[in-house]
């Protein structure tokens, strides 16, 4: 590019105008002329792209309007090939973000972010730029992409098999590939654009899609069915050379945005979503592994979603807001006042969102942090709501009574009918968290040994002879049944990860062999400790007679992985007898609740500040005897409740 060129200047935009991107017919080499087009104008007809950005640290120069641009890796890119996506070298212009809005100015992107549904809805067909692999993988593309309907075909014949293992070899054409080539399947399958905010509304409201790869051209509807049905790193696999492919597993379902699109489109009249019904249903899918920079994206990348006629008639105008939290109020306001919780659950789904060791400073207790919500990070529990808990066959229901929500009389309040049932007397111990592994020597040894020890502190307390004195009043015991005991540990869930039962027999068991367990890992961790020393002897007598115990094949296992569950939630005793657990941080004082037509209690926590009656939710709660319309037959007013 020439040298001397002067750096192109952004000019101001008119009321519903926008700027598009099309080729220079007249050049030979690659440059671009932006145009300033009107969004209402009948005629108009332009494409958009929908793409990561990728690394900003570096930028590269094209040639716009006769004057020099500078854009970032992954779009420098892609632009030679949106040039001849078409074949020849187009005529349609396309709408690109990062050109097409002057990305120095607040005030333009705040008024083109409104319009980016309105866009997306108008573009002829949206391109999804899935960006360019490494040379010696991205000639490999054009047989990956032939390749993804035996990726279904596969993952079909092994669904529909009684017997099919994980050491069972891939059917061909799968069997013995090149490396590169599923490299480059990988690529398609899971390509870092899946995760994206941005591309929820981009994809969603496209009329028509065609993903893009280098040259190679996809068809949307063959990448969507190899997405959906992905299941590689399950699968024993081997390239040309005999290497074991080992792809990894994922964090993140990939076929999400797809998910949504069809809610969005074609499944939407069927389903009678109106706009603020889709949008519940999307802040569920979303806000948890999609990656965005900035914490307001979470929310203007559903907007557009509805139409802008919609929003203005709300009277709400969520791109004016001070602050963030602010914005994460104003739009949990608006979808939890505007769905009905007594005709969906995702009511409540979205609700619990709020419950996360980690906010924002300023967001009320039921309002969410949209911006940490990821499964796999340490602000979430896992599972992250009382109703992961459960099983297929039996769904949680602690009302089956009618409830209503309305605003309180300041910003930020929430009123919701329900019934205060129980206080909380004791809190124990929070189970320790099973982290994600970092590789340390010993760090399962030493988990499965604190868990052991917690398990063993609680069953003293709560199966043996316990008696808790308060202000110097003698309270009765805080015994429970067995039944009840296990029945909590493990929410009423009595299947394994295979599906297989647990019974009360192994769990009778379980505690004296983890009393061995936990000393087998002791001599363990010691052994590590000795060794890091440089002391060659290991720990005498223990080693040989308890490290046997400590088998993947333990009948021990089942049971352990449940309490992996109870990660960082806390049990408690309630002052009428009751055995429950919630999000660590409850108190004794708190308040259990139970809303009409909640799926599971709730903790509540008075405000001692506040003379109107307000209270703080601070989680969803299992507490056995509550879980399934129990309350309701209790004769207990309900009332309205105000959270702040």
């Amino acid at each position: 590019m020439d040298a001397t060129l002067t750096p192109y200047e952004y000019t101001n935009l008119g009321p519903a105008e926008i700027r598009l991107l099309r080729p220079d017919t007249h050049n030979k080499s690659t440059a671009w002329i932006l145009d300033t087009v009107s969004l209402e104008s009948v005629a108009l007809e332009f494409d958009a792209l929908s793409y990561t950005w990728g690394s900003q640290l570096e930028t590269y120069p094209i040639v716009c309007n006769g004057k020099s641009m500078r854009v970032h890796h992954n779009l420098y890119s892609a632009l030679p090939f949106l040039a001849h996506r078409m074949g020849e070298l187009t005529h349609r212009p396309i709408w690109v973000d990062a050109v097409c809005i002057n990305q120095n100015d607040d005030d333009e992107k705040a008024v083109q972010i409104k319009l980016m549904g309105q866009l997306y809805r108008r573009a002829k067909r949206v391109w999804v730029w899935l960006g360019c692999a490494p040379a010696e993988v991205q000639s490999h593309i054009s047989n990956a992409i032939s390749l993804l309907p035996y990726i279904v075909e596969e993952a079909t014949r092994r669904k529909a098999s009684t017997y099919t293992s994980r050491e069972e070899k891939v059917a061909l054409p799968l069997r013995d590939l090149e490396p590169e080539l599923w490299q480059a399947i990988l690529h398609l399958l899971r390509n870092s654009w899946y995760s994206r905010v941005w591309i929820i509304q981009e994809v969603a409201l496209a009329s028509d899609i065609v993903f893009l790869c280098g040259a190679d051209k996809i068809d949307a509807a063959s990448l969507e069915s190899a997405v959906e049905n992905d299941r590689v790193s399950y699968w024993k696999i081997s390239d040309i050379n005999g290497n074991p492919v080992k792809p990894g597993h994922m964090g993140f379902d990939n076929s999400t945005v797809f998910h949504i699109r069809e809610l969005a489109q074609g499944s939407r009249a069927s389903l009678s979503l109106d706009s603020v019904s889709l949008l519940l249903r999307v802040t569920l899918l979303m806000t948890g592994e999609h990656a965005c920079f900035l914490e307001q994206d979470r929310v203007y990348g559903m907007l557009g979603l509805i139409r802008e006629e919609e929003l203005a008639s709300l009277a709400i105008d969520f791109h004016a807001y001070t602050s963030v939290p602010t914005l994460y109020t104003r739009f949990a306001t608006y979808l939890l006042l505007n769905n009905d919780p007594n005709k969906t659950q995702f009511w409540w789904r979205v609700f619990n969102m709020a419950f996360s060791f980690h906010k924002l400073n300023g967001l009320p207790s039921w309002v969410p942090d949209f911006h940490h919500q990821g499964r796999m990070t340490k602000f979430v529990c896992v599972p992250a709501r009382i109703t992961m808990f459960g099983h297929n066959t039996a769904q949680y229901c602690a009302s089956a009574q009618p409830t209503v929500v309305t605003a309180g009389s300041r910003v930020g309040e929430l009123m919701i009918r329900g019934k205060f049932v129980d206080e909380i007397m004791i809190t124990h111990a929070p189970c320790v968290r099973n982290l994600e592994k970092t590789g340390e020597e010993g760090e399962g040894a030493r988990w499965i040994m604190t868990v052991a020890q917690w398990h063993e502190t609680i069953a003293q307390k709560i199966l043996e002879k316990y008696d808790h004195e308060d202000d110097g009043d003698e309270i009765e015991t805080w015994r429970v049944s067995e039944k009840t005991y296990w029945k909590t540990l493990f929410a009423d869930n009595f299947l394994d990860e295979s599906n297989k039962p647990i019974t009360m027999t192994m769990c009778r068991i379980f505690r004296g062999t983890m009393l061995h367990v936990a000393e087998a890992c002791n001599w363990i961790l010691e052994s590590i400790r000795r060794k890091a020393a440089g002391i060659e002897e290991v720990p005498p007598e223990i080693g040989p007679r308890c490290s046997a115990r400590v088998r993947m094949s333990s009948p021990y296992q089942p049971i352990l992985a449940k309490l992996g569950r109870l990660g960082d939630r806390q049990l408690f005793n309630t002052k009428h007898g009751r055995f429950g657990f919630t999000i660590k941080g409850v108190q004794p004082g708190d308040i259990l609740c139970v809303f009409n037509s909640a799926s599971t209690p709730h903790v509540l926590r008075r405000m001692t500040d506040r003379d109107d009656g307000a209270y703080q939710v601070i989680g969803d709660a299992y507490v056995d005897g509550m879980m399934l319309v129990e309350v309701d037959a209790m004769g207990i007013k309900d009332q309205d409740i105000l959270l702040v």
